[in-house]
């Protein structure tokens, strides 16, 4: 007897390809136009971090001119 109910369950379940749940069309789109949105933001988010990451590096250097003489003339940059 219980050997016939877990034969039973058995050939319920057959392995393979599983049928996807439908999904109405318009739920779709607002899916589609969501993700575009997300994918926008994020993409503006890399460009801004990698230009903080350079601005924290040093990437930029401001240097100040002075009646001295210019930051070349000064050894502002090293051996110029």
């Amino acid at each position: 007897m219980v050997e016939e109910g877990a034969l039973a369950a058995l050939r319920s379940v057959r392995p393979g390809k599983r049928r996807k749940p439908s999904v109405p069309a318009e739920a779709h789109e607002v899916l589609l136009r969501e993700k575009e949105e997300v994918e926008k933001a994020l993409a503006s988010l890399a460009v801004e971090n990698q230009a903080l990451k350079k601005a924290w590096r040093g990437g930029s250097r401001v240097v100040e001119r002075d009646s001295v003489g210019s930051a070349a003339e000064r050894g502002a940059f090293g051996d110029v």
